[in-house]
């Protein structure tokens, strides 16, 4: 009953927000447990894996005092590229609290494109790590833009202005009084996956944070009886808003340093996991990696956003462990929960709850609107509302909205409309309240009959019991015109042959004519920063070889 308290006093509470939200932690849950770590920092007051507030709260006033110190003024944007970790989200506390704006960078950026995107946020200090300097960035004066950079430990062969954290963290004061923030004060610029061009930086503010985790704390029934694991790439807006509703729900939360499917299973098995959250591509390799081998019997909800997940995978994943156990039988199995949301949104817009008892249906619906969620509606290009079964554009109205991309509002022009916002998905309604996602609009392929949608496409083609993936695009038909190219790989262990795959695509999808079916690996797929396939670039990459 107090932790239930506790979280409807945040729910109601108006004076916390994202510079003093640990303080409040650290008042109501001192001692406890906060984070399970696999792997220990490199900080020598975060020692052991496991971080409780009393631990993070002095860390964070000690390195706020630090920034300051070096440089930092107010709003001034502090860049975060390192190795993927939890502590890209307590570095970024620290940076909030001392009145600085947090840019966390996926360290899969080369050194062209972090060059670029350090310009163009004006961030001039960097936090990084031995492992992402020497991978990547090698000399600092590959980046002139950055003035001071800050190291755990500088490497014996860094070449440039540094500050060691370890050392200069022991001279600093544990005292800090948290900046004053307003509900548009802005906190955090986190960029988007890139699929449709270079990644933008979408500028999140206090109140579009905690409104967001307000949400959360106020519809999602979970509590300190279960152990959550967290796999993802950790400089994205979604796990910041997870660190700080866990952190202040007081969860017990299990992050993962490396995504990857072995190590995700394995956690799962040997922590007795109840909840697990991860982008859709973290599932895919969990997919073909083979569930069977693992005990996963401890499961009672899985989380995937990002990216619509499939769902045919969401099918595989429904028929481990238990969402409801009576005398420790199972009921029914667990629930796997596909959350459609972006950076741009703050958070979760449409959720769908997918059942192993529930048919397939194959069509990607992709759920409702939720309560504590944003507004969402299907609409036209002048953002009219339009009725069930019409597609038309994914709109989305509420708090946890962004305030738009960092020194480039002419990005919006067009796309928010009276406070509702195009994230440039093509979706329809059915009379039941039910979305369902067609297209990303740059991704919509225009033939000869009319526009055809690849999305669902692509889940009747995961039917096939040898493909583990499949990703249709247009490539040129004619003048304007475009034919749909389908592009799979095989599940580990299975060969497809192309003439036969199409007589079977002819039986299932009798209005889908393709180009050519493209028989591929793993390693022909691109993706982006955080997992999504990058259609762009595959439909530059066949676009000469099917050009008429």
């Amino acid at each position: 009953m107090a932790r239930l308290l506790n979280r409807l006093r945040v729910v109601f509470d108006h004076q916390i927000n994202a510079s003093n939200a640990l303080d409040f932690v650290f008042r109501w849950h001192h001692d406890e447990i906060l984070f399970y770590l696999d792997k220990q920092l490199p900080y020598a007051d975060l020692r052991g894996k496991e971080i409780c507030a009393g631990q993070l709260l002095p860390f964070v006033n000690k390195l706020g005092n630090l920034l300051k110190q070096s440089g930092m003024k107010r709003y001034d944007r502090v860049a975060i590229f390192k190795s993927n970790s939890p502590d890209y989200f307590f570095l970024a506390l620290a940076v909030i609290k001392a009145g600085g704006i947090a840019v966390p960078i996926n360290s899969g950026m080369s050194l062209e494109q972090l060059s670029y995107y350090l310009a163009y946020t004006g961030s001039k200090m960097l936090i990084t790590d031995e492992e992402v300097f020497g991978k990547v960035i090698k000399s600092s004066g590959k980046l002139p833009v950055v003035k001071a950079f800050l190291f755990p430990h500088i490497p014996d062969t860094f070449d440039g202005n540094g500050v060691d954290l370890n050392t200069e963290l022991e001279k600093m004061s544990d005292e800090l009084e948290p900046v004053i923030l307003f509900k548009d004060s802005c906190i955090l610029i986190v960029h988007t996956s890139g699929t449709t061009g270079f990644p933008k930086g979408v500028i999140s503010t206090s109140g579009s944070l905690i409104s967001s985790v307000k949400g959360h704390l106020s519809s999602e029934p979970i509590s300190r009886l279960n152990k959550i694991c967290l796999a993802g790439y950790y400089n994205h807006l979604v796990y910041y808003v997870s660190f700080f509703t866990m952190m202040i729900g007081n969860y017990e939360v299990y992050p993962l340093t490396i995504p990857e499917p072995k190590k995700a299973l394995e956690a799962i098995e040997t922590n007795k996991i109840n909840i697990f959250f991860a982008f859709s591509d973290v599932y895919l390799k969990m997919f073909n990696e083979g569930l069977n081998n693992y005990n996963l019997s401890s499961i009672k909800i899985w989380i995937a956003t990002a990216d619509a997940s499939h769902e045919e995978h969401m099918k595989a994943f429904c028929q481990y462990g238990a969402f409801l156990k009576i005398l420790g039988k199972p009921v029914f199995r667990s629930v796997f929960i596909d959350v459609i949301g972006t950076s741009e949104v703050g958070t979760g817009a449409i959720r769908r709850f997918y059942f192993s008892f529930l048919k397939p249906t194959y069509n990607r619906m992709i759920g409702r609107p939720y309560f504590g969620g944003p507004r969402v509606k299907v609409a036209d290009e002048n953002g009219r509302e339009l009725g069930a079964g019409k597609p038309g554009r994914l709109m989305v109205k509420g708090k946890a909205l962004f305030k738009g991309y960092w020194n480039a509002h002419d990005m919006t022009n067009g796309v928010i409309i009276n406070d509702w916002w195009w994230t440039g998905d093509i979706v329809y309604r059915d009379k039941l309240g039910r979305y369902y996602h067609l297209d990303r609009a740059s991704d919509v392929i225009n033939s000869e009959s009319g526009p055809v949608y690849s999305l669902p496409i692509e889940e009747i083609l995961l039917t096939h019991p040898s493909v583990s993936e499949a990703v249709v695009i247009g490539v040129p038909d004619g003048e304007n015109l475009q034919s749909p190219l389908a592009i799979i790989y095989p599940k580990t262990g299975n060969a497809i042959e192309e003439e036969a795959f199409l007589a079977w695509t002819s039986s299932k999808m009798m209005h889908v004519q393709f180009k050519k079916i493209m028989i591929v690996t793993p390693l022909d797929v691109p993706r982006g920063l955080t997992g999504k396939v990058l259609k762009r670039v595959l439909r530059e990459r066949y676009a000469k070889q099917f050009a008429v």
